[in-house]
């Protein structure tokens, strides 16, 4: 084997190693606000929302991605992340940065959403497009995680 075709092979292995470095969004699921911060430190922004009747905390985070936690009876059960793009593809991969095996979607409509109900600990994981461009691709996105608000310690 040649010096150049070793360079070449070393230099896709570690190219097809690299990714963007995420947040572990099962690793702050169903926890409490003092859980999640010893993962990621403390919150940027808190508030409480009121919503129907019921005042939700919530917590914003600005780490490698922008994220904002609901805490539902004292645990992260819902957790948006607010900038998914333009660094992630629209496209269901975009779920491997987060901590979660990319796996076929349930529900897909193509520059809408894509959509998971088959991950366990979660009702729901839905990317869905807040803007697109001129051509009517996606240009910016979020991705929801919804808890089944189990408790999975």
């Amino acid at each position: 084997m040649s010096l150049r075709l070793i360079v070449l092979i070393c230099g896709v292995l570690a190219l097809a190693s690299c990714t963007r470095p995420g947040i572990n969004i099962p690793e702050i699921t169903d926890k409490t606000p003092e859980e999640v911060a010893r993962v990621l430190g403390a919150a940027d922004s808190m508030y409480t929302q009121k919503i129907v009747t019921k005042a939700i905390y919530t917590e914003r985070y600005r780490r490698e991605f922008e994220i904002e936690i609901m805490y539902l009876n004292g645990l992260s059960t819902d957790i948006v992340v607010l900038d998914a793009a333009p660094e992630l593809p629209f496209e269901p991969s975009a779920i491997a940065t987060f901590g979660f095996k990319a796996i076929p979607p349930t529900d897909v409509m193509k520059n809408a959403y894509i959509k998971w109900k088959n991950y366990p600990g979660y009702k729901t994981i839905n990317c869905f497009a807040t803007d697109l461009d001129g051509a009517g691709e996606v240009e910016k996105f979020q991705i929801f995680f919804k808890s089944d608000g189990i408790p999975n310690n």
